[in-house]
């Protein structure tokens, strides 16, 4: 079972891979998502938990789907 902060890591890992891949800056990413920078930047280092509407939010700007921002099961 993953810690929570192993899990905050992997997931703010797979959001910061998906952003770069896209060629996004996080100012622009949250933008579109109308959060603040420092929002995407904390959730993309693992120090903020956010909630399901927000990885939804955030998900959907970046065209993937919301469980892809989520570590992969063993």
């Amino acid at each position: 079972m993953l810690s929570r902060s192993k899990f905050l890591e992997i997931l703010g890992n797979n959001i910061k891979k998906a952003r770069t891949e896209k060629g996004l800056k996080q100012e622009e990413l949250s933008a579109r998502c109308h959060f603040y920078r420092t929002k995407i930047g904390l959730i993309e280092t693992g120090n903020r938990m956010p909630s399901a509407y927000t990885i939804h939010r955030i998900a959907k700007e970046l065209g993937i789907e919301f469980e892809e921002t989520f570590p992969k099961l063993d």
